[in-house]
């Protein structure tokens, strides 16, 4: 477009030496889907200085809005983005071709990762997410105070994740204390007191989540 004005004078804000007037472009914002738990432009947009932005290129909002369609959170999504996934998603890529969303939705099917994958929690520090697609319940009778039917999620340093369910109404320094327990037994190490053990090095039992019901609670896929 075009902008005329009188012969001898300017428009108003030119100043002597400024670049030429351009008038701003209209721009739309994007309505996310009521179905995304955040808004894939936006996120793009935040994680653009992330390691693997230029390599991904033009593709990079398409990674964020494929990790919205999946179901992933905000925090979830920002954490895969910034990780080393990215990259190891584009050393498996074909032909050694520029890297786009087909990309990372290959490497998520061929790792089997899902927004309640616990390597969310244990590779990428994410929050644990909502327990209750973990955890189905039942109606139960009231129980005396203090006791609770118990969920530990936990590890030993460079082991797996472990995740235990107690259908016997315990406190929580019980339940505690049962999934030292059988954390230890499963590495081998029964009857030892995680406390006086010094395993590689010298830490002991992380707990990752702890959570209770008054009612039994049932591990569910």
């Amino acid at each position: 477009m075009m902008l005329c004005v009188p012969a001898g004078t300017k428009p108003a804000g030119l100043q002597s030496g400024s670049p030429p007037f351009q008038p701003k472009t209209p721009t739309m914002k994007k309505t996310t889907p009521s179905k995304y738990l955040f808004d894939p432009a936006t996120l793009a947009d935040e994680t653009s200085d992330a390691y693997s932005a230029r390599t991904y290129g033009a593709a990079w909002p398409a990674c964020a809005r494929l990790l919205a369609q999946r179901g992933y959170n905000h925090e979830q999504a920002r954490a895969i983005l910034r990780s080393k996934w990215m990259r190891w998603a584009e050393d498996n890529n074909r032909f050694g071709l520029r890297p786009t969303s087909a990309t990372l939705a290959r490497y998520l099917d061929h790792r089997q990762l899902t927004p309640q994958s616990t390597e969310l929690v244990r590779d990428l520090g994410c929050h644990w997410p909502n327990l209750y697609r973990h955890c189905a319940t039942a109606q139960a009778a009231p129980l005396p105070p203090k006791y609770r039917y118990w969920f530990a999620l936990g590890r030993v340093p460079d082991m797996d994740d472990m995740a235990k369910t107690y259908a016997t109404p315990m406190t929580r320094a019980e339940a505690l204390a049962q999934f030292e327990k059988d954390v230890y037994a499963a590495i081998g190490l029964p009857g030892v007191t995680p406390a006086l053990v010094k395993l590689r090095h010298g830490e002991t039992l992380y707990v990752e989540c702890l959570v209770w019901s008054n009612s039994p609670i049932h591990q569910t896929d």
